[in-house]
């Protein structure tokens, strides 16, 4: 772990991160220490994607998948798509479109799974005044206008800058380009885009160090509430 982020598993260590895992049918929790930091808190998820015939065995299916295995305390991983086994019983459920490679929700999930499934994407019905009162006050990290689901003044905003410098996309001058999370913090619906542009208005004193954020906006919301950007 360098600075909190993930990083996947290093070269010395994988042989014996591969035997752990490749041995181990305990569930989502396993009881053997990380081979990179000795310490026991190893887990694994996997997330069903389909259902395919068998090649060696026709006639009969499998379930493929992705599978997350990580340390939550030096922060080591791997992800991958996989044959989902037979005796796996998930601890949690997550939605997909939460997921990433990196298995920060899910990490948080499995202290807190509230914290991740009360989050949820904007329903199609509500998509056109979600987008109009965003793309109207671009500049706000807090806007001042009611959410089209709820009807509460909570809806919310934030912009990382991946790549700075202007740029001009569909006839309109950005600042950069970036990840950008819309939310509000009464009913927990929200928006991801990690291929954004950073509009000229946009100015926000608040800052999430970039290793804490995922696909729901939890960190941010989190820092919001402490009270780091105000109304």
């Amino acid at each position: 772990m360098k600075g909190g982020y993930w990083e996947s598993v290093p070269a010395e260590y994988e042989e014996k991160w591969i035997t752990i895992f490749s041995d181990s049918r305990e569930g989502a929790d396993l009881s053997a220490c990380c081979p990179v930091c000795n310490k026991k808190a190893l887990h694994r998820y996997y997330q069903s994607d389909r259902v395919v015939e068998a090649p060696e065995c026709p006639g009969k299916y499998i379930v493929r998948g992705g599978e997350w295995q990580w340390c939550s305390y030096c922060r080591s991983y791997e992800h991958a798509q996989v044959r989902v086994p037979d005796w796996w019983v998930p601890n949690v459920k997550i939605e997909g479109d939460k997921l990433s490679a990196v298995p920060a929700v899910l990490d948080m999930a499995y202290q807190d799974e509230k914290r991740v499934n009360r989050w949820n994407c904007v329903p199609g019905e509500y998509l056109k005044q979600w987008n109009r009162i965003f793309s109207e006050n671009c500049g706000e990290s807090v806007l001042h206008e009611n959410c089209p689901i709820c009807n509460n003044k909570m809806l919310r905003q934030y912009y990382l800058m991946n790549m700075s410098g202007q740029v001009r996309h569909k006839k309109k001058l950005y600042k950069g380009r970036g990840t950008h999370w819309e939310w509000c913090a009464s009913c927990f619906r929200y928006r991801f885009d990690h291929m954004s542009y950073v509009p000229l208005e946009w100015e926000c004193e608040l800052r999430v160090e970039p290793w804490k954020l995922m696909v729901i906006p939890e960190p941010i919301h989190e820092k919001m509430c402490l009270g780091h950007c105000g109304e």
